[in-house]
């Protein structure tokens, strides 16, 4: 098979794919953790009642979800995480004390000491150094585009982002400008 153009869009796989081309993109892979906890019955923390929510207090972001189909109030640290040297190897939730104490120091001060964790979880966030997306042709390649750093944020412009590239590949104007996500922002590190 044999194409005109190719998008790279790989998550946390990215550098790995653009190492085969000797380019190295500026991603910061990091291991975040999620958790879902206990909420009481008759408790203002169900779906229908309780709204998904962010927190910012200047030091730390969190955000959550409410209590679906009894799985549990769902709560997540958006910046914090542990620097991984290869984003393919994730330690399971527990492996630092901080994968429990965070949440549970939050949601203590925030919302109820009767709140208690039910389940964790670990992923990736693969973000850049200003946490915005890169989407733009790779350098020496014009008929190569690559579209990452959309950890944590990144869905709620997926139509809007596939939309655009769909456009750019099709050798048409996007609808919208990417200027500032162009890989030029990052020329000392490319």
């Amino acid at each position: 098979m044999v194409a005109k153009k190719l998008l790279i869009t790989a998550g946390k796989g990215t550098n790995q794919i653009t190492r085969l081309l000797n380019i190295k993109l500026p991603l910061i892979p990091l291991r975040k953790t999620f958790s879902w906890l206990t909420a009481a019955e008759n408790s203002y923390y169900k779906e229908g009642k309780f709204p998904a929510w962010g927190y910012d207090d200047g030091n730390s972001t969190y955000y959550g979800f409410p209590d679906i189909n009894e799985k549990g109030l769902k709560i997540g640290r958006h910046d914090g995480g542990r620097l991984l040297d290869d984003p393919r190897e994730l330690e399971q939730f527990g492996t630092y004390s901080e994968d429990e104490q965070e949440i549970i120091g939050f949601t203590h001060k925030h919302f109820s000491k009767d709140i208690e964790l039910k389940e964790g979880k670990v992923c990736t966030y693969t973000n850049t150094p200003d946490e915005d997306f890169i989407i733009d042709y790779l350098p020496e390649y014009e008929n190569i585009m690559v579209a990452c750093g959309f950890s944590g944020h990144g869905f709620k412009f997926a139509s809007g982002i596939g939309e655009c590239l769909a456009s750019i590949l099709m050798e048409k104007q996007p609808a919208i400008s990417l200027e500032s996500f162009r890989l030029s922002r990052f020329d000392d590190s490319i």
